[in-house]
């Protein structure tokens, strides 16, 4: 027999024997790290959230012979990023009305006229919220003594 055929055939009999006692081929030794799973859902519609997503470690053998892990050093295991980081819309609020206030008045038909405001910043509409409904002043008449 050629001494390279039987060289070749040793060979290939020792990595035989010594796959022979380890279940997975040689590549799955080590750990590897699965594929990222999806984004998970926004924690909020605006202002400011946090999405999160995860890998595992496939193949992890660290306490088998010839067998190593995956490490948080070598890559994380979860990720963390922003969302929604929009402001989130305010819809406007009226603030009190002001006390009545004297306008003017009419001796020739004893009336006089009071007013009263008031104004759309409890809070103010912001980032596309609504404005405040309705009139901002309001007007009587009153009759009497001038």
């Amino acid at each position: 027999m050629d001494f390279k055929l039987l060289a070749i055939l040793l060979i290939v009999g020792v990595v035989g024997v010594i796959n022979a006692g380890y279940p997975y081929p040689p590549k799955h030794r080590y750990g590897y790290w699965s594929s990222w799973s999806r984004w998970s859902r926004c924690n909020v519609p605006c202002g400011g959230g946090t999405q999160s997503r995860a890998r595992h470690c496939l193949f992890d053998r660290p306490g088998h012979p010839g067998g190593y892990g995956c490490t948080a050093q070598q890559s994380p295991q979860s990720q963390r990023r922003a969302c929604n980081t929009h402001c989130c819309p305010v819809n406007g609020n009226w603030s009190g009305w002001s006390t009545w206030s004297y306008v003017h008045g009419s001796q020739q038909y004893k009336y006089y006229l009071q007013e009263r405001t008031r104004t759309c910043t409890n809070p103010p509409p912001s980032c596309g919220g609504r404005p405040c409904y309705g009139d901002s002043r309001q007007t009587r008449k009153i009759f009497g003594r001038y």
